[in-house]
């Protein structure tokens, strides 16, 4: 979300938040807080300010610890982020294609935090902010009908949370039950349903496929013309039914005691036909549907599939069934390929990459970055291990931290030890490790066992093109 955000930013905002990144690690944190946010702004823009100077918020703001070196990728703390997202309210409220720093500064004062006080008192505050984005085109506020359509959305899937809430505490030892029988059993699972269920049950079969239980659907109505074949004998049987009563289930019934059919049912009544007759019965009983009349199925439907999924997971689990074979059932598709492939399979090889010297002028490595646009330069020391990784944001704060780049090398640019990976992991562990922290990254330098530079995977090369 915050890379799409960003893409609409302006020139001014972004460069703001740059200077905010420099600001807090000036102040030693290891975040990049809202003051610090406050300060790039009046940095890159003065106009906003009214006369507020930055040395007057500076006094304000604790110091967390020493420098930290301005080429180390602070990330955004939750209040942060939470100015940006205002910002971003801001632009849309008043039809504004791009967020720049007036969007930023508002987002500031929604937040309401301590550093905010000052700007109130040199009169900067939303009121008068709203002035200035107000040149743009305001959203039609809702009339009161939809508003109710949007309340009742709302309030659906509240309903359908609360349900499949209670459907998790009522799960006990019958789910333990249903996965014995399954278990026991060398051969498939069958899932039947009529109407809504025939629907849930079909994704269910789905989900069991796909990790490791052989299942096929079975319409009850077709069973009888034929569709019986699909059984070998003791083939578990999963039904499916809200009421319990419907009647293309229920004369199934002798058929499937002749096939010796262990019955799992996945019921909305645990008193109905259906119930009785059922070796074992998962209870998916709601209080009552998301509609404001209680009647189309939907959150019943949707603890249906809830107790599907369960039954499908725990036996998953009990399988112990590993994202190897997961791969091997999704060979396509970007599921698949993640799993499958392998970084080398994907990666630009180092002779295909922006590829320096630790003491090569930055105008070179500018030059060599331009003539491969990767998005990033690998900085290799001589014995061919990587010693570094510049990537376009080193090369921003550089410009911005330095008045006369011209004596810079890329070894005062570059980021010492940066995150990498092997040839032979998965697509998939590429992915984790580029966004599983802090501070998403887009590059990833590949290393071989021994940490020479083999080449560059990009996060745009992991995604199926």
């Amino acid at each position: 979300m915050l890379e799409d955000m960003f893409e609409r930013f302006t020139e001014k905002a972004r460069r703001s938040i740059f200077f905010a990144r420099y600001e807090a690690s000036q102040f030693g944190s290891s975040w990049i807080e809202t003051p610090h946010l406050l300060l790039g702004l009046m940095r890159e823009d003065k106009s906003l300010f009214a006369g507020m100077a930055a040395e007057e918020l500076r006094k304000g703001i604790p110091i967390a610890g020493e420098r930290i070196a301005t080429s180390v990728d602070l990330p955004l703390s939750e209040p942060s982020k939470l100015v940006l997202a205002h910002a971003q309210q801001a632009a849309d409220a008043h039809g504004h294609r791009h967020i720049g720093t007036e969007h930023l500064l508002w987002g500031i004062l929604k937040n309401g935090g301590g550093e905010t006080a000052g700007l109130i008192v040199h009169g900067i505050d939303l009121e008068k902010l709203e002035a200035v984005l107000g040149g743009g085109r305001s959203r039609t506020p809702l009339s009161a009908d939809k508003q109710d359509w949007l309340a009742a959305g709302r309030k659906a899937i509240e309903i359908e949370a609360a349900a499949l809430g209670e459907a998790g505490k009522r799960l006990d030892e019958q789910l333990i039950r249903a996965v014995d029988l399954i278990l026991g059993h060398p051969g498939k699972v069958v899932v039947t349903g009529i109407g809504k269920s025939g629907h849930i049950a079909r994704k269910i079969v789905a989900t069991l496929c796909s990790t490791g239980t052989a299942a096929v659907f079975l319409h009850p109505t077709e069973a009888v013309h034929g569709d019986l074949g699909v059984y070998t004998p003791g083939d578990p049987t999963v039904l499916i039914s809200k009421h319990g009563t419907s009647a293309e289930l229920i004369k199934l019934l002798p058929v499937l005691h002749e096939f010796h059919s262990p019955l799992i049912g996945i019921l909305g009544s645990r008193t109905s036909p259906l119930a009785g007759r059922m070796d074992v019965v998962l209870d998916a009983s709601v209080e009552r549907e998301a509609d404001p009349h209680s009647l189309v199925p939907t959150a019943s439907a949707v603890t249906a599939l809830a107790i599907g999924h369960a039954l499908a997971i725990a036996l998953m689990t009990a399988r112990g069934f590993t994202p190897e074979e997961f791969g091997k059932f999704h060979p396509g598709g970007q599921l698949g390929r993640n799993l499958r492939l392998a970084v080398r399979k994907a990666m630009h090889a180092i002779e295909e990459v922006a590829a320096v010297a630790p003491d090569t002028p930055l105008k070179q490595v500018i030059i060599a970055m331009t003539e491969r646009p990767l998005g990033g330069a690998c900085v290799v020391a001589g014995d061919g291990k990587l010693a570094g990784l510049i990537t376009d944001g080193d090369l921003r704060r550089a410009l911005t931290d330095h008045d006369d780049v011209r004596e810079l090398r890329a070894a005062q640019v570059m980021t010492a030890k940066p995150v990498s990976i092997g040839p032979d992991a998965s697509l998939g562990e590429a992915l984790e490790r580029m966004e599983r922290r802090p501070s998403q990254i887009s590059v990833l330098p590949v290393v071989d066992s021994e940490g020479r530079a083999l080449g560059l995977l990009r996060l745009h090369d992991i995604y199926l093109r």
